[in-house]
């Protein structure tokens, strides 16, 4: 027998094994899961990281390439994707949520 149809066949297998046993591993058999802790960590984690280290980071971009732009070191484009950035950055949770209200 060749060995592609061996390798085939073994991998027929286990994909067929492993979706009997699928039952046990999805979220709808297992009832409710609970995510509270680990979206207070996570929105924790956004609302420190949009505090003071976003707004220390995005300033000193906005002034070192406002400077380096004006003297022509580097290009415009870079100066307006930095503020696009930061656009996103800061106003990221209500461009979501917009978004959501739109889609449904």
């Amino acid at each position: 027998m060749n060995r592609t149809y061996v390798q085939t066949a073994l991998a027929v297998l286990a994909v067929a094994l492993l979706t009997l046993n699928a039952s046990e591993v999805l979220a709808q058999a297992s009832g409710t899961v609970d995510f509270s802790k680990v979206d207070k960590v996570g929105t924790g984690f956004i609302t420190w990281l949009k505090g003071n280290i976003a707004i220390a980071i995005f300033t000193g971009a906005f002034i070192i390439c406002g400077f380096m732009a004006a003297m022509n070191r580097i290009s415009w484009w870079w100066v307006v994707m930095i503020f696009v950035g930061g656009f996103f950055v800061f106003g990221g949770s209500s461009l979501v949520t917009q978004m959501k209200s739109a889609l449904t």
